[in-house]
């Protein structure tokens, strides 16, 4: 079931382009990112397949041997694209740069769509059979998706339905399979978490997360609302969306870039989560959208180009080379 307090939004009337009931999503769109920042869908139309095919092979390459999985290190700290240790990444210095502690428990694979065999040397699917195309098709689907919430976005905003259809068109797409391994708390990670408390940095997320097969429905992930964290379950079949960064500022604040975060709780299970980011092109000048302003003063960001925002959130993230 879904989490009480993280509401969920049936896309399917949206897709279908059903009379009343698609402007009834709308509406939802607009009240869930103002209030959340989060939300859970259904209903999105992607095959199953290519997301329990994705998931397997993940899990696949995670369970390596860490020698093979090192041979997509590229050495350059998280952000440039293939493997990442556990290790190298602590988020919440995102935030705040001053952030103190262990890196944090995770290790993650991560792919641009022009990228999927990463820029090393080796082939991946001589190491994980078909992950390649396993990718490709996960790519695929959930970029038509993007093209999807984009579009309801653009509606709940009261914008032009084609509003971003350009900057869809040259959106920075990629993939971050992230990865937590069994833990034991112990001197080098009793200071680390799991994932640190931050905001994402680009445009909306698209996630899909496992917490729904424990047992116990236990919970990791967790949305600070108010002040209170919430925790998130979705699903078998649906995905969650949040908004970034660069959507709170286009949105002049209406639409929250909500903070959340990963707990220290059932680390005796590993835990898989597949994370697709959306972000305007590097070139994109993020700047106050029409309509959340009246004038010049009531602007609460300067404009900034997407590729700068980006580059300054990843800087700090990487701790570790």
């Amino acid at each position: 079931m879904a989490t009480e307090g993280i509401p969920t939004i049936d896309i399917t009337h949206f897709i279908a382009d059903t009379p009343i009931l698609r402007d009834d999503v709308i509406k939802q769109w607009d009240l869930v990112f103002r209030n959340y920042g989060f939300c859970i869908i259904t209903g999105h139309g992607i095959n199953d397949e290519y997301i329990d095919n994705l998931y397997k092979k993940s899990l696949d390459f995670f369970r390596l041997p860490e020698a093979d999985k090192m041979k997509f290190y590229l050495g350059k700290g998280y952000g440039v694209g293939g493997y990442v240790p556990r290790g190298i990444e602590m988020v919440s210095k995102s935030v705040d740069k001053e952030a103190v502690g262990q890196p944090d428990l995770v290790e993650n694979i991560c792919f641009t769509m022009n990228t999927i065999p990463t820029h090393t040397d080796v082939c991946l699917d001589e190491i994980v059979p078909e992950f390649t195309v396993t990718m490709h098709n996960y790519f695929l689907s959930i970029r038509q998706l993007a093209q999807i919430i984009m579009k309801i976005s653009a509606l709940a905003l009261n914008l032009d339905p084609s509003y971003f259809s350009e900057i869809v068109e040259k959106i920075e797409i990629s993939l971050r399979l992230a990865y937590y391994a069994k833990t034991e708390i112990n001197e080098s990670t009793k200071n680390a978490q799991r994932y640190g408390a931050h905001t994402d940095y680009g445009g909306f997320t698209i996630l899909k997360t496992d917490d729904y097969q424990r047992a116990d429905k236990c919970h990791s992930l967790e949305v600070d609302h108010n002040g209170t964290w919430l925790p998130v379950i979705s699903p078998q079949n649906s995905f969650i969306i949040n908004s970034g960064d660069l959507i709170e500022r286009w949105t002049n604040g209406i639409w929250k870039s909500a903070t959340h975060r990963v707990i220290n709780n059932n680390l005796d299970n590993e835990r898989l989560s597949m994370v697709f980011f959306t972000t305007p092109h590097h070139d994109t000048i993020i700047d106050t959208l029409p309509g959340t302003y009246k004038d010049d003063k009531d602007k609460l960001y300067e404009p900034i180009s997407a590729g700068e925002h980006l580059k300054e959130k990843l800087m700090r993230t990487t701790v570790k080379k």
